[in-house]
């Protein structure tokens, strides 16, 4: 059995604007306080743009508001290694169903885990039931852990933005002297 010691990587699916760029960073903290409170386990957030140019501007404009965005790297997950690793992670999660590895009981979609889209709960408790599954030697020792978590989608309820308001609030804290200017971008209104 190999075992990675290693935090769960959280690879957050950006599109849109500025607005989906926060919804998509805001779902994937909430991932992260999840897996931090129910699983115990160490975290870490990489972004993954999308295959449009208007990415570029939205990146821009969420570095220039937030300075806990600065560092973060837009197009960390744009990698072939990435695009691997979901393809395999796919086909194991696919496996391990097929031998029936899972206790699917209180699970609804047992393939959020390969494309969070749905339930968080599902794909939280299919993380911690797979993290401790033995894995493929080869998927270890990347830049992602194996499993990772793949998000893809906004929080799909208010009540969940409310479990990890303060949380998302203090990250998108906004550098009011770096955005607050006399004079609007040309592509401004006011």
């Amino acid at each position: 059995n190999v075992t990675q010691h290693r935090p769960v990587t959280i690879v957050v699916q950006l599109s849109g604007e500025l607005g989906n760029q926060i919804g998509k960073i805001s779902s994937g903290l909430y991932v992260q306080n999840l897996i931090k409170t129910r699983l115990g386990l160490k975290t870490e957030i990489k972004l993954r743009a999308q295959d449009h140019s208007k990415w570029k501007r939205a990146m821009q404009w969420t570095k220039e508001a937030f300075p806990n965005t600065r560092p973060m790297d837009f197009r960390e997950a744009n990698t072939k290694e990435f695009d691997e690793m979901r393809s395999l992670q796919a086909q194991w999660i696919d496996k391990k169903l097929a031998e029936n590895k899972f206790n699917l009981t209180h699970i609804n979609d047992p393939h959020g885990l390969k494309h969070l889209t749905s339930n968080f709960d599902d794909a939280i408790e299919m993380l911690r039931q797979a993290w401790t599954m033995e894995k493929p030697a080869n998927v270890l020792g990347g830049n992602f852990s194996f499993p990772f978590v793949y998000v893809d989608r906004v929080l799909p309820q208010i009540s969940l933005f409310e479990e990890c308001y303060t949380l998302v609030r203090e990250f998108f804290t906004i550098d009011e002297k770096a955005i607050c200017k006399q004079i609007p971008d040309p592509d401004e209104t006011v």
